[in-house]
């Protein structure tokens, strides 16, 4: 009866061991139809962001390409009045924004097929600026004017409106730029 028992488990061991090619095997197959799934999630959702455009900058409805700094004060800086700045006779007080001067700007950021693209982070920089935001459902971001001003000597200069959009391979940017000029006589 021994003996007997002794193949038995001789023949088991053999049939498991026999077994592991197949288990590995279909593991494999499993394996690379995931990673196979997972790929062409990726490349499809890279394609959507691949080219990001900034197409319109608008302030007060108007799309623009250069504000003026006209607010020029006697120690040569000159402030957009669409932005909180310094009162001039006060150094501890600060004037709002004047009447219909916008203290923002809006900018839409568009993909390559020219849809508007929500979620893209948009920083505004330059000229006394820094403002970020998120675009929206439709696609736009409202940035603020707030400190926009030019240095003495400084006749212009330039804000710049860079958009990044995150896809799960990296990420696209682009970038637009708007002149800032000191408005003169």
């Amino acid at each position: 009866m021994k003996r007997i028992r002794a193949r038995n488990i001789d023949k088991d061991e053999e049939a498991q061991i026999m077994g592991i090619p197949l288990y590995i095997l279909i593991i494999v197959i499993i394996a690379t139809i995931s990673l196979a799934a997972i790929m062409g999630f990726m490349v499809t959702r890279e394609a959507s962001i691949n080219n990001v455009e900034i197409r319109d900058v608008e302030i007060d409805g108007e799309l623009e390409d250069e504000l003026y700094c006209d607010d020029i004060r006697e120690d040569g800086h000159a402030y957009y009045k669409g932005s909180e700045r310094p009162h001039p006779d006060d150094p501890d007080d600060t004037l709002p924004p004047e009447g219909n001067y916008s203290e923002h700007l809006i900018v839409t950021v568009y993909d390559e097929d020219g849809n508007e693209m929500p979620g893209v982070d948009v920083e505004l920089t330059g000229a006394g600026v820094d403002s970020v935001g998120t675009t929206n459902g439709t696609g736009q971001v409202e940035l603020s004017l707030d400190g926009l001003h030019l240095t003495p000597g400084e006749d212009n200069a330039k804000l710049e409106v860079e958009a990044t959009a995150d896809g799960l391979i990296g990420s696209e940017t682009a970038s637009a730029s708007i002149w800032v000029r000191r408005k003169t006589g």
